[in-house]
């Protein structure tokens, strides 16, 4: 089987959003407990504008990302 080292999660959404993300992180953790688990946090806003396309934006949530810091399945919150 192939080595994992670095797993990069990509994650969208408020808080409960993210908060239910928890049992996937932990069955990651658990099937590559060597790797480096990284969870990304984003969401998109739509902004006005005549095409009507969302951007993706670094969440400004710091409360979000708070939540995660001390989470035992993750080793780094971006």
């Amino acid at each position: 089987m192939k080595k994992h080292n670095r797993i990069l999660f990509l994650a969208e959404g408020q808080l409960g959003d993210l908060i239910l993300l928890t049992p996937a992180l932990r069955a990651l953790k658990k099937k590559f407990g060597s790797s480096h688990i990284a969870l990304l946090i984003f969401h998109r806003k739509k902004y006005d504008n005549p095409s009507g396309s969302k951007v993706i934006e670094k969440s400004s949530f710091k409360g979000t990302a708070e939540v995660f810091k001390n989470n035992p399945y993750v080793d780094e919150v971006l």
